[in-house]
């Protein structure tokens, strides 16, 4: 029995240790492509794809590949492009994906319009597709690719009659022969797809034909009906007038003049009321159709006007989009104490070098949604984003000084959690971690709207420019505020006094540190 289990643990440690092996090897690929640009990262790229195919990883070999065989286009790379479609084929193969035969012929296209000297490629191609058309069954193909890989075979032992002549016009007569093989079994897929054209257009004249037929019958009958029908009336007629010609000519003569006079008063009466009802009914229909359209548009303009209002109210205070809808311009608005609050991201260069433009743009976007559900659930105006810094602003319009100010700084509490329990789940999954500097400072702003064809609210002045600095004085996961805020809500929180800090092109500035979660 230990005889046995022995060569089957050997094998399970020789398997385990060349997975390990193959994952290392993925690995260190991987990172060798961070680095990487251009022809180097093509080459990177296709060496990742074929080790993914090696190690049973198709989707990722199947995304490598796709990424090299893009960048050798733009870089015009045909050798590297060819290879790289090379390897997303057999990652399709390998995933049973269908239509992977297209990226082998035109990996060969490539070699043959390009003049490339890479037979081993070529055979690797044909050889591919030797297998899926073994796989379909379809001989005449198969037979043709055996004939083409045999010539690369001979190409490569060098037994080609014409192995006198230089190396380059081999491998371009083979391909040569190769792309007019290709061809032939265009042609004949193309003769075949014909044949059953032409089948179908004659079923369906002969269906055609069939039912002018059935239709001819039918009108014959309908005439045979309609002649039977005028004899029957005419016969009915003639025994009519006869019958009353025997009773009394004159008192029937009479009596249809009467009965003709009476149907002629009645048939006009008749027509002129069908006249009037149909005009009503048409006037009817036309006016509740306009109502209708009028309705109807209406109702799309009250849609579009609210729309519109609901986004400029996105971009704009409601006191500015009020008064930019009912005039048509704005004025510019000064307030004397507002308060402006910054958030910075802490090593942002880093994380936006170290990750996908993608992933980066995602993580700023679930971040700054959260920050605007936070400073708006707290009666703060969003100003702007510029980079990976957040502007929002309170008392614009005016409100008053102390709750302004705590609002402010239980957003900007609010703020620090939320990124501290994102950071924790990032974390879990060895994500970047967006650690954030908050400042704020208060003091007289102006805010107004600029441009003419989007518009953008913002605020200025000095106390702008200090609540940045003062929020580039402050550290990573905390709140830092201006002693003129500090004045103000000093009461209100629990502060940590750090003393005068030197700030650019300003006098040293009396900060403090406010507190995370401990209000008084």
């Amino acid at each position: 029995m230990k005889t046995r289990l022995l060569p089957l643990l050997i094998l399970l440690l020789l398997s385990a240790m060349q997975l390990k092996g193959q994952n290392d090897n993925i690995a260190r690929i991987e990172r060798d492509i961070t680095g990487a640009s251009g022809v180097p990262r093509i080459e990177k790229l296709v060496a990742l794809a074929e080790a993914c195919i090696q190690a049973g990883n198709y989707s990722r070999a199947q995304s490598a590949a796709e990424e090299a065989e893009e960048l050798a286009a733009r870089l015009r790379q045909p050798a590297l492009r060819a290879q790289a479609l090379n390897a997303e084929g057999k990652a399709m193969v390998g995933a049973g994906k269908r239509r992977s035969a297209g990226k082998f012929e035109q990996s060969l296209r490539l070699l043959r319009d390009n003049k490339v000297p890479n037979k081993k490629l070529a055979l690797d191609n044909i050889n591919q597709l030797r297998a899926l058309a073994e796989k379909a069954g379809r001989n005449r193909e198969l037979e043709i690719l055996n004939q083409q890989a045999a010539q690369i075979d001979e190409l490569l032992a060098g037994k080609t009659a014409a192995a006198a002549a230089p190396e380059s016009e081999h491998e371009n007569r083979g391909l040569s022969k190769i792309e007019r093989q290709l061809k032939v079994i265009q042609s004949n897929l193309s003769a075949g797809q014909q044949e059953i054209l032409e089948s179908n257009k004659a079923l369906q004249e002969e269906l055609a034909a069939k039912q002018a037929e059935l239709d001819r019958m039918s009108e014959e009958q309908i005439k045979t009906q309609m002649l039977v029908l005028q004899q029957k009336s005419l016969l009915d007629s003639v025994s009519y007038k006869s019958e009353k010609d025997a009773l009394n000519a004159e008192i029937t003569q009479l009596a249809l003049q009467r009965e003709q006079e009476n149907n002629k008063f009645y048939i006009a009466a008749m027509l002129g009321l069908l006249a009037l009802a149909g005009f009503a009914v048409f006037s009817f229909l036309r006016t509740r159709k306009h109502a209708r359209t009028l309705a109807d548009k209406n109702r799309i303009i009250l849609e579009e006007q609210q729309r519109a209002n609901g986004l400029l109210l996105n971009i704009l205070p409601k006191s500015i989009a009020d008064e930019l809808i009912s005039q048509g311009h704005t004025q510019a608005r000064y307030f004397a104490d507002a308060g402006v609050m910054f958030a910075d991201f802490v090593g942002f260069t880093h994380i936006a070098g170290a990750s996908q433009p993608q992933e980066l743009v995602e993580d700023l976007h679930t971040a700054f949604s959260a920050f605007d559900q936070i400073i708006t659930k707290h009666g703060l105006e969003k100003i702007k984003t510029i980079g990976d810094a957040y502007m929002c602003a309170s008392g614009l319009p005016a409100a008053e000084q102390g709750n302004r100010l705590k609002a402010m700084i239980l957003a900007a509490t609010e703020i620090q959690q939320w990124l501290h329990d994102w950071n924790l789940r990032r974390s879990e999954q060895k994500q970047a971690q967006y650690i954030a500097r908050i400042g704020i400072h208060r003091g007289p702003v102006v805010a107004g709207v600029v441009g003419s064809k989007k518009f953008a609210f913002d605020i200025w002045g000095d106390t702008v420019n200090t609540a940045a600095r003062i929020e580039q004085a402050g550290e990573g996961g905390k709140i830092n505020i201006s002693e003129a805020v500090y004045e103000v809500v000093g009461k209100e929180f629990s502060c940590v006094s750090r003393g005068k800090i030197a700030i650019k092109n300003k006098t040293p500035q009396e900060m403090y540190f406010v507190t995370m979660n401990d209000e008084r």
